[in-house]
């Protein structure tokens, strides 16, 4: 497991518990991923399942915006509450490390989607 550097990623005000961090990137490795275009909103996330479930339409291919609903529903998945959510993950964000893991669950769950054995490929292919 890497051990995250908050004190170089963060500004001494903006610096939260590095302990924190790592329990949050440690329970965040547990969590599954998956995008549905049918559910409303930008995302929504089944704490007792751990998942969370993104819908890739709304976000409009926004990596930033994707990222963003990302930590807000995994955040509430590790039991931070809507205040909590809000301060972490705008601080979680800026840690190298963290990102990666996002950006690596975000890009696996896409290939997922996109895989030959997935509705969606199947419906592109039978249209070509």
């Amino acid at each position: 497991m890497n051990e995250l550097k908050t004190k170089d990623a963060l500004s001494s005000n903006q610096q939260i518990d590095e302990q924190k961090i790592n329990e949050i990137v440690r329970k965040l490795e547990r969590i599954n991923l998956k995008f549905d275009n049918r559910i409303k909103g930008y995302g929504f996330s089944d704490p007792e399942e751990r998942e969370i479930i993104l819908n890739l339409k709304r976000h409009k291919g926004d990596i930033n915006e994707l990222l963003n609903t990302f930590w807000h529903e995994a955040l509430h998945i590790i039991g931070y509450d809507e205040d909590e959510t809000i301060k972490i993950a705008s601080q979680i964000e800026k840690i190298p490390y963290a990102r990666e893991l996002a950006m690596k669950m975000i890009i696996k769950a896409l290939i997922k989607k996109l895989s030959p054995g997935s509705e969606v490929y199947k419906l592109k292919n039978s249209n070509s």
